[in-house]
């Protein structure tokens, strides 16, 4: 399967290389050039025990490279994963979503074929529903959304796949 996965933090950037590591191709999406080149060397810019080797692996043979093109994720990729932060709201109790959105806002334009969107960010309930009417508005095609957030410590989301947690799109 082809995968992007929107956000390369702490978030993205595991899950990208755990998805290549799987077998799938993926292209990695951030604003900031400057962590792109990085990755896109197998640098890894975040610790993780067992991130800086897949990095490398991935990397090198081409199943795992990184961009700042949304269009080049849009045209490459059958499923996408928004992985962007989401910090606790002011309210102590609920997450801002904004950058959520704002990635969803971004990558419609680009839309040009039905696709799968996952949120893998924590989001409070009725993301999926927002985020399938803000998408809907936004681009022609039909997409399937989906919210698979699961807390996992940062530092730990490699060893979790190692441990057999699964990621969507496994097997």
């Amino acid at each position: 399967m082809r995968v992007s996965v929107i956000g390369c933090g702490h978030l993205g950037i595991p899950h990208a290389a755990a998805m290549a590591e799987i077998g799938h191709e993926v292209i990695g999406v951030d604003l900031d050039q400057a962590k792109i080149d990085r990755l896109n060397t197998g640098e890894c810019p975040i610790y993780e025990d067992g991130l800086p080797e897949l990095l490398s692996t991935h990397t090198a043979t081409g199943r795992l490279r990184f961009t700042t093109s949304l269009a080049e994720a849009a045209e490459f990729a059958d499923i996408h994963f928004l992985a962007v932060g989401t910090p606790i709201d002011a309210d102590g109790r609920s997450y801002d979503t904004g950058q959520v959105f704002g990635a969803a806002r971004a990558l419609a334009p680009h839309l040009t074929r039905p696709t799968v969107i996952v949120g893998k960010s924590t989001v409070t309930v009725g993301t999926s529903r927002d985020l399938g009417a803000l998408l809907a508005r936004l681009s022609e095609p039909t997409h399937a959304i989906a919210c698979a957030s699961r807390f996992i410590e940062e530092t730990w989301f490699i060893a979790a796949i190692r441990k057999g947690f699964a990621a969507l799109g496994e097997g």
